[in-house]
């Protein structure tokens, strides 16, 4: 039993009713790598529409401008975005390491 036991941890920062999570860090990191929001939303099959809008939802609720849109150029990260972005990778592996920690404390 004790093999098949596993957790799982996510990272989720709230502001208001918003929350930062692993899909929209996903989001982000797929900007940064293809250069286009719309070309990110269809690596994760995501409707253009709606990653557009938990963009602009994020941005209003945490008062960031994570992306900048160049016309038919695309769209890369805000310094603030890779800022943010880099701060919450960060922050899920401290918090992945100490629950790994207490998982291996209780259940190993």
């Amino acid at each position: 039993m004790e093999e098949k036991l596993s957790y799982r941890n996510t990272v989720r920062l709230f502001a208001g009713e918003k929350c930062f999570g692993p899909g929209v860090a996903e989001l982000l990191r797929r900007v940064r790598e293809l250069h286009s929001l719309r070309a990110a939303a269809m690596s994760m099959n995501m409707a253009y529409s709606k990653a557009w809008n938990v963009l602009r939802l994020n941005e209003s609720e945490f008062g960031i401008k994570f992306i900048n849109r160049n016309g038919a150029h695309g769209s890369e990260l805000t310094p603030e975005g890779r800022a943010f972005l880099e701060h919450y990778q960060e922050m899920e592996l401290a918090a992945e390491r100490a629950a790994q920690q207490v998982f291996d404390k209780y259940f190993r």
